[in-house]
Formats: C-alpha cells, structure tokens, sequence
C-alpha cells in the first residue's frame, strides 16, 4: 500500500511525463475504438438491413439499382406471380427507379453523390417507413425528402440549403421532411415521387428494380428456380437484406483490415512513446529506488509497483480515449461512394465490444510498455542510486 501510494504521488509530481504517457495510450485507444465501432455498425447493417421476407429483382448481370434497368413487361410478369404477396390493386411489388447524380458543392470543385429514388405508395406498402422531421413525401408533386443520413452531407456540400434541393443546375425542389427506415442504406437517398422522377431525368418508363415480400411459408430458392424457368424474364433476384448487406462487406472486410494495421502501427508508437517516458521516469527516480531497497523493499515488489503504475496510467488512457471516441456518435455521419454510385454510411457505434476490445488495447499496451522500465528500476541498487 506504501508502494502504491509513493506511485501516485510520483506521477503526480511529474506533470509533463505523465502526460505524455497517457495521450500515446488514450490517441491509441480513441482510433482502436473509432474504426471498431464503425465496423460494429456495418456488421450490424448486413443483418438489419431489409426484410428477411423481402426480395429486390434486378436486370440480370446488375450489381446495384442505379444500373439496373427492368422493362414494364418485367414488372407485369412478375405482379403476376401469387409467391409473392398482393400489396394494392392486384400488385405484389414495388417498382422503382433509381439514380446516382454526381452533384457539385456548392463551395468547392468538388462533387457530392447523391442517390436518387423515385417511389410510388406501393414503396411504403413494401417497406415501413416514417417521418423522422417535417412530414412525409406528398405523391404526385415535385418534392423530395431526404434520409436522416443524408442531410448534413448535402448541408455541408451547399446542396441543400434553406429547405431546397439543387440536383442539377438551375433547379431546386422544396424539401418536404426527412425519412427514416429500418434499412439505414436507404436513409442515404433522396426519395422524390416516380413521375416526377421520370419526368425530371426525362426518361419517361425507366424502373431500376422491383421489391416484394414472398408469402408466408414461400421458399426463396424455389422462387428464384420458378423465375429462372419463365422465359419472359432475364433478370436477378437477390433477397433485400443480402442485397443491401453486400455493400457494406467489402467495406466492413477493408475497415477490419485496417483496424489491424492501424493497431500494429498504434501499438509499435504508444509502447516506443510510453515505455520510453517510463524509461525517463525510472532515470529521474533512481535515488528514491534505492532509498525503497534500502528500507528493505523486495525486487519483486518494487516491479509490481512499477508495473501497477504503468497499468493505472493504461485504464486513465483508456477512460480518456474511449470517451473521446463516445461523443463520435454525434459527429456528422460520414458517407462513402461505393461501386455503382451507392452510398454507404459511416456511422460510429458505440458497443460494449468495442469498449471491452479498447480496454484490451490498453492495458496490453501498458503491459508492453511498462514491463522492461519496471524491470530496469527493480534491478538498481542503492549503491548505484547514490552514484546516480
């Protein structure tokens, strides 16, 4: 215990030292926490993003909606199939045009992607979707609403400004509210009625894709093989949730590899930052080491000392970087462009994981850093501490 709070006093003493050890564990900490927990929320995107139930019909070969385009004969075969469940006026699906615009900030040389949906009300008889501000997208009018992730990118790239949404040049859309989704990639775009949508990028019958729920007991597989079989049809079907999901792998996959350089490059820094003040503290305190033996302190125990010091200053840098790493969440969500112009967000979420991951990181950290000063400082004795 005397040890323990002679510890304590030392760090206390030295301002500039301890300091210079926490940031090299809290900086460590904070990206550990950052990157994971961006991968945690592009996880939990591949199992929560669609309907289980639901299905997304593209033309075959397509990767993504903004380049698949079906024909209306598609549609009509396959609001004739009795798989799929009746929605409204003998339709069993929703179908939809989608479209990626590469749109010019408002400040800058640069361009912002925006996706683009044009929806019909079978589009909310398909998919729950709410009202997260303002109200809800009046069909038949030359309107927008933007998903609640999309609205600070477009703010901050002047796209949207003042309740207006510029697409293209010389042309705003009021902007009736913001919509929000269980499916979170959808609430990335810009939903604006179909016709509207067909009339603003002229193109008078184009649907990108087609959305359905299977009925109750209905079997994907044996689906698919029926649709694979009819002749009228040359498309893809995916289920909405693997649709969705597979833009976020790739990205979740890179992310993960990342992390781990990251936490190599990290570990390498903070335990050459740390030991190395560690290293400086044990010079400075040679004398008082000594004078610990002298008064018939073991080796032993003044490398536990030691060591207890480097992990109290590991779980100050780990409360330090992962509260750092917590108000994240309400930084401005960050978007990527991935392939066939989808966008994918960028939002970091705090899990428990990911907190008892970072207090991992830490106390390794300390552990690494740590043990060589602590054995350097056990093994001076008080003829050399006088010397010193």
């Amino acid at each position: 215990m005397m040890l323990f709070a002679y510890n304590l006093k030392s760090l206390r003493d030295r301002p500039k030292a301890t300091g210079g050890a926490l940031l090299s564990l809290a900086i460590a900490v904070f990206v550990y926490a950052c990157t994971h927990m961006i991968v945690a929320h592009l996880s939990s995107q591949r199992t929560s993003a669609g309907s289980e139930h639901s299905i997304i019909v593209l033309s075959r070969g397509a990767s993504a909606e903004a380049t698949s385009r079906l024909k209306e004969s598609d549609v009509r075969a396959l609001d004739g199939y009795t798989a799929l469940s009746a929605i409204e006026d003998g339709a069993r699906g929703a179908a939809e045009l989608v479209v990626s615009l590469r749109v010019p900030h408002a400040r800058s040389r640069s361009a912002e992607t925006v996706i683009v949906r044009g929806v019909t009300t079978r589009s909310f008889a398909v998919r729950s979707v709410t009202a997260s501000s303002g109200r809800m997208l009046e069909l038949g009018r030359d309107e927008v609403t933007i998903g609640r992730l999309a609205r600070d990118r477009l703010e901050r790239a002047g796209i949207l400004q003042n309740g207006r949404l510029r697409l293209i040049a010389g042309r705003e859309l009021p902007v009736a509210g913001e919509h929000a989704t269980a499916n979170q990639a959808l609430e990335t775009e810009v939903w604006m009625d179909l016709q509207a949508a067909r009339a603003f990028f002229a193109d008078a019958s184009a649907t990108s894709s087609y959305t359905a729920i299977l009925r109750e007991g209905q079997s994907f597989d044996a689906f698919v093989a029926e649709i694979a079989a009819d002749a009228r049809l040359d498309v893809g079907i995916e289920r909405e949730r693997d649709h969705y999901g597979q833009k976020t792998r790739g990205l979740a996959l890179l992310l993960e590899g990342l992390a781990v350089l990251v936490a190599i490059v990290l570990l390498l820094a903070a335990v050459f930052g740390a030991a190395t003040t560690m290293f400086a503290l044990v010079r400075a305190r040679q004398r008082e080491v000594g004078t610990l033996k002298a008064l018939g302190f073991q080796r032993k125990e003044i490398l536990r000392s030691f060591l207890l010091e480097t992990m109290v200053l590991a779980l100050i840098g780990f409360v330090l970087g992962l509260s750092a790493a917590s108000l994240m969440r309400y930084v401005d969500v960050a978007a990527f462009s991935g392939a066939g112009g989808e966008v994918v967000a960028l939002v970091f979420s705090p899990t428990w994981r990911v907190a008892a991951g970072s207090l991992g990181v830490a106390l390794v950290l300390g552990l690494l850093s740590g043990y060589v000063p602590a054995l350097v400082a056990s093994r001076v004795s008080p003829k050399e501490s006088v010397r010193g």
